[in-house]
């Protein structure tokens, strides 16, 4: 009986010995356990969430910045058109800048449409700029004086007729200026809607305050009457031949060719009266000057760039 009773018991011993090493094992095995699964998961989740935000803000870099960049860059290009000296009426003389001793007096821009009989339509479209010479001298007195009336006037005249809904040949009037050496060339133009252009050309000089006239400019250019004539007529006979330079050899004499190109040796086109020039930075002259045409007027004006040995 006692040997039953310590079997048993040794049985016992046994079994209770090989469950607690069992439970050890199942311990050791970190995979066997949910709640580190769930810590595992969450390891390898971070790093991802790593790799999201450096993703973000490449697509920041890429996306935002760009856009906002070009806008400010648009802005900054088309500011200064609208602060151009030639838009701007109220800008302060500044005699080392020619715009700044030139401005508008008068400014109109816009378009009207007129309706004719059958009802047809046209829409057109007009820019009117008229210059004044800022500085407060006898010689800018002079030049405006000289400059509202011969555009001044018409301006106003043309605007009249336009509001009265009459229409205007005229599609702009304009001008602009070049400084060379302290002389202000002061160019004021007309456009009429069939293409053509006329010209008046100022001088003046802004640190004398003295209006001057074309041979007095020629006389700081060095450059004497017959040079200067002769150097335009060179000039426009090179405009003349590129322009009818496609007109066949056995042509030419039929269509007057030779006759109209033999004007422009002749005094009666090319002269002081006829023509008109502007001189530029560095004594760059850039010279108005009538060429022969084969079609319509007997000559369009053109402006023409004579090389010559100044000074």
């Amino acid at each position: 009986m006692k040997k039953s009773i310590a079997l048993c018991l040794a049985l016992v011993m046994v079994l209770a010995l090989a469950g607690c090493q069992r439970g050890n094992f199942a311990g050791d095995d970190p995979a066997s356990q949910p709640n580190n699964t769930r810590s595992s998961e969450t390891t390898t989740e971070a790093p991802a969430s790593a790799t999201d935000a450096p993703a973000a803000s490449s697509e920041a870099a890429a996306t935002e910045a760009p856009t906002e960049a070009p806008a400010a860059t648009t802005e900054a290009a088309t500011e200064p058109a609208e602060t151009s000296p030639i838009e701007t009426e109220n800008e302060e003389p500044d005699a080392s800048n020619a715009y700044g001793l030139v401005r508008n007096q008068l400014r109109e821009v816009g378009s009207y449409t007129i309706t004719f009989d059958d009802d047809y339509e046209q829409v057109s479209s007009y820019s009117f700029r008229v210059p004044e010479i800022t500085e407060q001298t006898a010689g800018a007195a002079s030049i405006n004086q000289k400059i509202n009336q011969r555009f001044l006037g018409a301006a106003q005249s043309e605007l009249a007729q336009i509001e009265a809904n009459i229409g205007s040949p005229l599609v702009e009037m304009g001008w602009y200026v070049e400084l060379w050496n302290g002389l202000v060339s002061l160019v004021v133009y007309e456009t009429m809607d069939w293409g053509t252009t006329d010209y008046e050309i100022y001088y003046y000089d802004s640190e004398l305050g003295q209006e001057l006239n074309a041979y007095q400019v020629l006389d700081r250019l060095v450059l004497t009457e017959e040079n200067f004539l002769e150097g335009v007529r060179a000039a426009v006979r090179e405009r003349y031949d590129q322009q009818y330079a496609d007109i066949e050899e056995d042509q030419r004499e039929s269509m007057g060719y030779y006759a109209m190109r033999d004007r422009i040796d002749g005094a009666d086109l090319i002269n002081m009266s006829m023509v008109k020039f502007y001189v530029s930075e560095g004594a760059q002259i850039s010279v108005v000057a009538p060429v022969p045409s084969l079609a319509g007027a007997d000559y369009y004006y053109q402006i023409v760039y004579p090389s010559f040995a100044v000074g």
